[in-house]
């Protein structure tokens, strides 16, 4: 293996890290206020400024009459199966492509994921941590995709 392979699968290493702690936020989401294998108050550590109970069943923590976690673990999903498919292609073509829509759709969550944190800061007057882990994902994504954009395509 050459460096620029190597340094590509560090990148989609890094990628995988970044879908996988999003995806692992979303789903306990979902265990902790849907199905309820986790106690709903497990993350509430300063009721006054952190509580994720207060964010996830606000007035706007649903999309389409669907909670938004459902969406993030769709994000990650999506992120994840194009960069797992990017990690086994080995056509120059489709990786470019891959990765440019990587860059795409991760920059469209870090605009979602910006509007998300105005809602919490500013009309929900509430933080919640696993949604935080999310958005933090979401920025190391598309970071993370576009010095792979910058590494692999103009290279």
């Amino acid at each position: 293996m050459n460096l620029k392979e190597s340094k590509f699968k560090i990148y989609l290493y890094v990628l995988i890290f970044f879908g996988l702690l999003g995806l692992g936020a979303m789903v306990y989401l979902i265990f902790s206020f849907n199905i309820g294998l986790i106690p709903q108050n497990s993350c509430d550590i300063f009721s006054s400024a952190i509580n994720c109970g207060k964010v996830v069943t606000s007035t706007y923590s649903t999309f389409l009459g669907m909670d938004l976690y459902y969406y993030g673990i769709g994000f990650f999903a999506v992120i994840l199966a194009l960069v797992f498919m990017t990690f086994f292609n080995k056509k120059t073509k489709t990786r470019k492509n891959m990765i440019t829509a990587v860059n795409i759709i991760s920059l469209l969550g870090v605009f979602a994921a910006a509007y998300l944190i105005y809602l919490e800061l500013f009309k929900i007057h509430y933080i919640c941590l696993l949604c935080t882990t999310g958005h933090i994902a979401i920025v190391a994504l598309f970071v993370t995709s576009m010095l792979l954009r910058r590494a692999y395509i103009k290279a």
